[in-house]
């Protein structure tokens, strides 16, 4: 009687999922999916490192930046506006 009373377990012991094909199609596809999704702003970030002259070279397009460029980031900040630039910072 005393087997009765004592409480069950509310959760079942973990099973292994199985890696079924389909499942690892949907995986597959997930991952492409996202690959594509990520290259804009891949090529967005690489082009933003590297010098003018290495942007244009488009046979170099997916290639990392031979060296980092951030003057174009200077560059970029030093030709806002004053009124744009006033908007985000009132010491400007």
């Amino acid at each position: 009687m005393a087997a009765q009373n004592e409480p069950r377990p509310r959760y079942r012991a973990a099973r292994r999922r199985r890696l079924s094909p389909s499942r690892i199609a949907i995986y597959i596809l997930l991952i492409l999916f996202a690959v594509i999704f990520l290259m804009p702003v891949y090529v967005l970030v690489i082009s933003s490192l590297k010098s003018f002259s290495e942007v244009q070279d488009l046979s170099r397009m997916w290639l990392p930046p031979k060296e980092l460029y951030l003057k174009t980031f200077v560059e970029a900040w030093a030709g806002i506006p004053s009124r744009v630039c006033a908007a985000w910072d009132p010491t400007c």
